[in-house]
């Protein structure tokens, strides 16, 4: 992917995310870039956060939603009562 790939969504935000995690060991101390440990340490820790913070958001969707659906259907069903 080129330097300057923008993810469009979450899902493909979270694979570009562990694809770095999974590739940033060959970036590191003894490689070529030699990236000291720590460093390649601290952007792993980062990625997963930030995956983290994303699974966490697309949780609070969903609950979100159902607990929307769980309302509308009470609604009607209240509704209908009444009437």
């Amino acid at each position: 992917m080129s330097a300057d790939y923008i993810p469009k969504s979450d899902g493909k935000l979270v694979l570009w995310l562990k694809n770095q995690i999974d590739n940033i060991d060959k970036h590191g101390p003894g490689t070529q870039t030699d990236l000291p440990q720590p460093m390649v340490d601290k952007i792993k820790a980062r990625c997963q956060a930030k995956i983290n913070s994303i699974n966490a958001k697309i949780q609070a969707e969903n609950s979100y939603r159902k607990a929307v659906k769980a309302d509308k259907q009470t609604t009607l069903k209240d509704r209908k009562s009444v009437v």
